[in-house]
């Protein structure tokens, strides 16, 4: 069962290096919106066990680590995925 979590305003994030994503690890990210590379903002604690909706009018600001585009990205385009 998804838990959910409120978001209000804007958040500058930064997103992992490719380098320090392991496979097999689940992460919580975004698709970029230019070069359409997953990336990965957050660790999973929970192994993916349970997944943490991203509610609210927040906003993730955050350069993409494959092509550096720093865009905005709203609640709704938060991807929970176990990297490959």
């Amino acid at each position: 069962m998804a838990q959910g979590s409120g978001f209000q305003g804007t958040y500058k994030v930064t997103a992992k290096n490719p380098s320090e994503v392991r496979a097999g690890v689940w992460y919580y990210g975004f698709d970029c919106l230019v070069c359409s590379s997953r990336f990965a903002v957050f660790d999973d604690t929970s192994s993916g066990v349970k997944q943490v909706r991203f509610e609210g009018e927040g906003v993730f600001r955050v350069a993409c680590p494959h092509c550096s585009a720093d865009r905005m990205y709203k609640t709704d385009q938060m991807r929970h995925f176990q990297a490959t």
